[in-house]
Protein backbone atom coordinates (compact mmCIF):
# COMPACT_ATOMS: atom_id res chain seq x y z
CA UNK A 1 0.00 0.00 0.00
CA UNK A 2 1.57 3.60 -1.31
CA UNK A 3 1.38 5.91 1.47
CA UNK A 4 1.43 9.85 1.23
CA UNK A 5 3.22 10.47 4.89
CA UNK A 6 6.05 12.73 3.42
CA UNK A 7 3.58 14.61 1.39
CA UNK A 8 1.67 15.40 3.85
CA UNK A 9 4.08 15.93 6.45
CA UNK A 10 5.59 18.57 4.25
CA UNK A 11 2.27 19.94 3.39
CA UNK A 12 2.09 20.37 7.01
CA UNK A 13 5.91 21.52 7.51
CA UNK A 14 6.22 18.45 9.84
CA UNK A 15 9.67 16.98 9.65
CA UNK A 16 10.52 13.02 8.92
CA UNK A 17 12.52 12.97 12.15
CA UNK A 18 9.81 14.43 14.27
CA UNK A 19 7.60 11.35 13.36
CA UNK A 20 10.20 9.09 13.75
CA UNK A 21 10.97 10.12 17.31
CA UNK A 22 7.54 9.94 17.77
CA UNK A 23 6.89 6.58 16.80
CA UNK A 24 10.11 5.65 18.89
CA UNK A 25 11.71 3.50 16.14
CA UNK A 26 15.19 2.44 15.69
CA UNK A 27 16.55 2.52 12.19
CA UNK A 28 15.55 5.71 9.88
CA UNK A 29 16.61 4.12 6.78
CA UNK A 30 14.01 1.76 7.59
CA UNK A 31 11.36 3.73 8.62
CA UNK A 32 11.71 5.54 5.27
CA UNK A 33 11.46 2.92 3.21
CA UNK A 34 8.60 2.00 6.11
CA UNK A 35 6.53 4.90 5.00
CA UNK A 36 7.52 4.79 1.08
CA UNK A 37 4.98 1.61 0.25
CA UNK A 38 3.39 0.96 4.00
CA UNK A 39 4.79 -2.27 4.28
CA UNK A 40 4.72 -3.08 7.78
CA UNK A 41 3.00 0.15 9.17
CA UNK A 42 0.63 -0.88 12.02
CA UNK A 43 -2.45 0.66 12.37
CA UNK A 44 -1.55 2.44 15.51
CA UNK A 45 1.72 3.66 13.96
CA UNK A 46 -0.58 5.00 11.03
CA UNK A 47 -2.87 6.89 14.01
CA UNK A 48 -0.06 8.29 15.60
CA UNK A 49 1.64 10.01 12.65
CA UNK A 50 -1.78 10.91 11.56
CA UNK A 51 -2.10 12.38 15.06
CA UNK A 52 1.56 14.34 14.24
CA UNK A 53 0.70 15.75 10.89
CA UNK A 54 -2.77 16.88 12.06
CA UNK A 55 -4.63 14.88 9.56
CA UNK A 56 -6.63 11.40 9.20
CA UNK A 57 -4.95 8.18 8.34
CA UNK A 58 -7.22 8.22 4.86
CA UNK A 59 -5.78 11.23 4.14
CA UNK A 60 -1.85 9.07 4.23
CA UNK A 61 -3.47 7.02 2.37
CA UNK A 62 -4.69 8.49 -0.72
CA UNK A 63 -3.31 11.67 -3.03
CA UNK A 64 -4.62 14.55 -3.06
CA UNK A 65 -7.04 15.13 -5.49
CA UNK A 66 -6.99 18.53 -7.03
CA UNK A 67 -11.10 19.36 -8.22
CA UNK A 68 -10.20 21.30 -11.23
CA UNK A 69 -7.33 18.63 -12.19
CA UNK A 70 -8.89 15.15 -13.93
CA UNK A 71 -6.91 12.29 -12.48
CA UNK A 72 -7.00 8.33 -12.35
CA UNK A 73 -5.58 5.77 -10.44
CA UNK A 74 -4.28 2.69 -11.89
CA UNK A 75 -6.64 -0.18 -10.25
CA UNK A 76 -2.52 -2.15 -10.75
CA UNK A 77 -0.58 -0.11 -8.64
CA UNK A 78 -2.28 2.55 -7.51
CA UNK A 79 -0.39 5.61 -8.82
CA UNK A 80 -2.35 8.76 -9.99
CA UNK A 81 -2.02 9.99 -13.22
CA UNK A 82 -3.23 13.49 -14.79
CA UNK A 83 -5.44 13.77 -17.70
CA UNK A 84 -5.45 16.36 -20.22
CA UNK A 85 -8.48 17.10 -21.68
CA UNK A 86 -8.37 18.64 -25.16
Amino acid sequence: MKTYIKERAKEKGISLTDIFNELGLKSYPSFLRTIDNGDNLKLKQLQIIANKIGCTIDDLCKPEMSSDVPTLQCPHCGKSFQIKVE
